[in-house]
């Protein structure tokens, strides 16, 4: 080990800020031994090898890697001794060089976080652990976004949409309402931004109910396009009716075809990360919709209403016809995600006799059929408009991001 130090010496002169927060440098070296402990573990090494790591202090690199050093000799052959401090040690350099490159430093010499950093960097389930020291409970936490009640102002630091009412044919000046399952934010706040980053991106992996209109899904992904690759499940509603009530009182109102048709492009083309897409649409479909047009052959009434989708214009570099004038076409777009790498479920509420039952497992199959004849197109993206604007946005404007199909 007597090497350790000039080796990894360079690590010592990064991030000359501020001395961090208490909580920060807690937080380091309990990062540092959840790591080595489950790189160790992982590698059956015997715990007498890594047990010490209670001891991390606020010290110089090289103190640190003296305690991965065994108390007591081991009744084992020494080669196997030599192997075991091998895997030990390699975890630390690992995991220590991985913590650096996040705080800027080691916590003598650690800046206060305010700097965003990147999420990839740590692992997942790395992450939920530092959460959960944290702010018990969060990492497991959900998001779910729906419209804000339309008031005429805006919320700092959101992207803000026109509100179409309906039936007062009348737009107001709205934006999104974010709800969530974690417990109150007061430690994170205190610990500055990166945690904040951690906890949303977690919360996007797990999963994100679009509960309101597609402007205000498209408003929410556009203020997140920096970790819209995290977002991996999706629950969207799409309805006919003209006000739907939400279970807290709030109102959600008529889905635009138009909105709906950008929010797919939104997830068919930016999200790479995309596993699960859940739809749900309210019941007046059975109205609106002429799902008995041939009787019980429902399978012939659904290839009439779902056409099977065209190559996209991204690829062909011609602009689709937007096909969103009969009753199914929002389901067309939904359709153009890819079977390769995502997963869609579609409900239809009140399918609740046999004939209906058949008729959605006939829209699912169909539908299939759709996202299997799709490639992947997603491709990681960041916000080229720099407004808060929907409806002059990137995420908005077809034309200049290349969304259109």
């Amino acid at each position: 080990m007597a090497g350790a130090k000039k080796r990894h010496s360079h690590w010592l002169s990064e991030g000359r800020g501020a001395p961090a927060d208490a909580r920060v440098v807690e937080l380091f070296w309990g990062s540092l031994r959840r790591g080595v402990i489950q790189i160790a573990t992982t590698a059956n090494v015997p715990s007498m090898f890594y047990t010490r790591t209670s001891e991390l202090p606020d010290h110089a690199y090289y103190r640190c890697v003296s305690l991965f050093e065994p108390r007591a000799t081991p009744d084992m052959p020494e080669e196997e001794i030599k192997k075991h401090r091998e895997i030990v040690y390699g975890a630390f350099v690992q995991t220590f060089k991985k913590l650096v490159k996040i705080f800027g430093g080691y916590p003598s010499s650690c800046p206060d976080l305010r700097v965003m950093l990147p999420l990839s960097i740590l692992s997942v389930p790395h992450k939920r652990a530092i959460l959960d020291e944290l702010m018990p409970g969060s990492a497991g936490s959900w998001l779910m976004i729906s419209d804000h009640w339309p008031n005429g102002r805006r919320i700092a630091g959101q992207t803000h949409y026109h509100w179409d009412l309906g039936i007062k044919k009348v737009k107001e000046l709205t934006t999104y309402d974010t709800h969530t399952n974690a417990p109150p934010p007061a430690k994170a706040m205190a610990l500055g931004s990166v945690l904040q980053q951690y906890l949303r991106g977690l919360q996007m992996a797990n999963g994100v109910h679009f509960l309101g209109t597609p402007e205000s899904a498209l408003a929410f992904l556009h203020d997140n396009m920096p970790g819209i690759d995290h977002l991996s499940t999706v629950w969207l509603y799409y309805r006919f009716r003209l006000e739907t009530k939400l279970s807290w009182g709030q109102v959600a109102p008529k889905t635009t075809p138009w909105a709906w048709r950008k929010l797919t492009n939104k997830l068919v083309h930016t999200c790479t990360g995309l596993q699960t897409v859940n739809v749900t649409i309210d019941s007046a479909f059975w109205d609106k919709v002429n799902w008995k047009k041939n009787d019980t052959d429902y399978w012939k009434t659904v290839e009439e209403l779902i056409n099977l989708p065209k190559q996209s214009s991204v690829q062909t570099g011609i602009q689709n016809p937007l096909g969103d004038n009969h009753p199914c076409g929002f389901l067309e777009k939904i359709g153009r995600l890819s079977a390769k790498n995502i997963k869609l479920k579609v409900t239809i509420d009140e399918a609740n006799t046999h004939e209906r039952e058949l008729f959605l497992a006939c829209v699912q199959a169909r539908l299939c059929m759709c996202m299997n004849t799709r490639p992947p197109l997603a491709k990681k993206e960041l916000c080229t408009c720099k407004t808060k604007n929907l409806h002059s946005s990137c995420v908005w404007n077809t034309e200049t991001n290349g969304e259109s199909d």
